[in-house]
């Protein structure tokens, strides 16, 4: 119906039992996560935790999970 729903419906998705595992990763190791995604079925490309990975070093994407941006 609308974007935020569409936001609930994912994090609904994210912290459902199938991927409650993940949270015991370190929130800073965006490759770890990538491959638990991944290695959960989260998506079906193969490559997708590399492509994820890539996305995320090429944008310096990572530095939103520093301290100080989470405040």
């Amino acid at each position: 119906k609308s974007a935020w729903w569409s936001y609930r419906d994912h994090s609904k998705l994210l912290t459902s039992r199938h991927y409650r595992h993940l949270t015991k990763l370190s929130r800073l190791d965006y490759k770890a996560w990538a491959r638990g995604l991944k290695k959960c079925g989260y998506a079906t490309e193969k490559k997708y935790a590399e492509i994820l990975i890539s996305v995320i070093e090429k944008y310096d994407l990572w530095v939103y999970d520093l301290p100080i941006f989470s405040r």
